[in-house]
């Protein structure tokens, strides 16, 4: 994992003044935006077991510092798994007992109301915590400037303070989104047009 360490020089050079916090916070919000819309970071998680029965819940065992935005497929022993929001089930127990489907209930948790047997995975979006210190390498390396330009972007609107730069801003603020969007074009093309995973995706 990548920390806001590596961002600091470039940051600190163009806010000489601005407290250490305050452009960490800058950091961990341009990167809870960029993950958020982009769907940069995506992982498939380990398999959880499940027994049968179709009224226990089931964790999702998230890395640390990371927190879901949305559900994208599931499998089970390998096969496409339906996934659902519980908001869209409208407490119907007859239809949900012949859900042969992952039901998402809080974005944290799930539950096979059909209670099939087997090795369950899930495919996240995700995005760092809001008390995160760290992104994933990956998206560090690919993204770096993007998360640059998106801190600065808040970092130098601050007014009352002797590096508010508002026009500057404005220009990283553009180029912040200008990424955002070649990130979300690229990243649909990759995982969005790809077979596999769930039949029908629930944005939980």
């Amino acid at each position: 994992m990548a920390t806001w360490d590596n961002w600091m020089p470039e940051l600190q050079l163009a806010a000489p003044t601005a407290p250490v916090p305050l452009i960490h916070l800058c950091l961990n919000r341009a990167a809870r935006d960029f993950c958020a819309n982009t769907r940069a970071w995506q992982v498939w998680l380990d398999p959880v077991q499940a027994t049968g029965d179709a009224t226990q819940e089931y964790g999702l065992d998230l890395p640390m510092g990371a927190e879901v935005v949305r559900l994208e497929a599931a499998t089970l022993d390998g096969k496409p798994l339906e996934v659902v929001m519980a908001m869209d089930t409208e407490g119907d127990p007859v239809a949900m007992s012949r859900l042969r489907g992952l039901v998402c209930t809080d974005l944290q948790n799930f539950y096979l109301p059909s209670g099939q047997v087997g090795a369950v995975r899930v495919k996240c979006t995700l995005q760092p915590t809001i008390s995160a210190s760290t992104v994933p390498d990956l998206v560090a390396s690919r993204f770096f400037e993007a998360l640059r330009d998106g801190a600065l972007s808040e970092l130098l609107a601050k007014d009352n303070t002797d590096f508010f730069k508002p026009e500057l801003a404005a220009v990283h603020l553009e180029r912040f989104n200008q990424a955002k969007n070649t990130a979300q074009a690229a990243v649909w093309r990759n995982h969005g047009t790809r077979g596999g995973g769930a039949r029908k995706v629930g944005w939980c």
